[in-house]
């Protein structure tokens, strides 16, 4: 009876730790440029599901950010807090995966994950190449 009980409660420990043991989701959160606070934002991170072969980008702005931007006459769109972007999975490897590059966007954005390190690259359509780091 004791052995069934501690089966019993073992399964339900199991399935209540869904995402502490499904290695094909990870995430990159507080990422940061090297020597930069990035005040711009309140949270950069990032949602791997190599299941679904997806990257989400999460960018919350920070409130002083969007205020500066909404109310310079230059920027021709409002900017705000909270926006997401799905990028597909090129490759996979025991320690990286690399995204295919973003041709939605306007920078046409590609990223490889470091996974050992919480470290990611990134590199733009127009020349912008950097490193971020995350917890």
């Amino acid at each position: 009876m004791k052995k069934l009980l501690g089966i019993v409660v073992l399964s339900l420990f199991l399935n209540g730790c869904d995402n502490f043991m499904d290695s094909s989701k990870i995430t990159f959160e507080k990422c940061r440029i090297d020597n930069d606070p990035m005040t711009t934002f309140d949270d950069y991170s990032f949602e791997i599901d190599k299941e679904k072969n997806t990257v989400v980008r999460i960018i919350i702005n920070s409130d002083e950010y969007i205020k500066n931007w909404n109310k310079n006459k230059n920027n021709k769109s409002k900017m705000v807090k909270i926006s997401q972007e799905t990028y597909k999975i090129k490759s996979t490897s025991k320690n990286y995966i690399s995204t295919i590059k973003d041709d939605d966007g306007y920078l046409g954005m590609a990223y490889v994950f470091d996974l050992n390190n919480k470290i990611i690259q990134y590199k733009t359509d127009l020349g912008v190449n950097g490193v971020l780091t995350c917890k």
